[in-house]
């Protein structure tokens, strides 16, 4: 996955074990309620 921003830091975001990590970063993004599954990148 490719994150781009200004408060984005260089480097990698690791080994993620699941899709739904993607999902619960943009709900994050977006402060929607968490989902069931996945953690958040930041």
């Amino acid at each position: 996955m490719l994150v781009y921003g200004p408060k984005v830091k260089p480097g990698s975001l690791g080994h993620r074990e699941t899709f739904a990590d993607i999902g619960q970063t943009i709900a994050k993004y977006f402060g929607t309620s968490d989902m069931e599954y996945g953690k958040a990148m930041f």
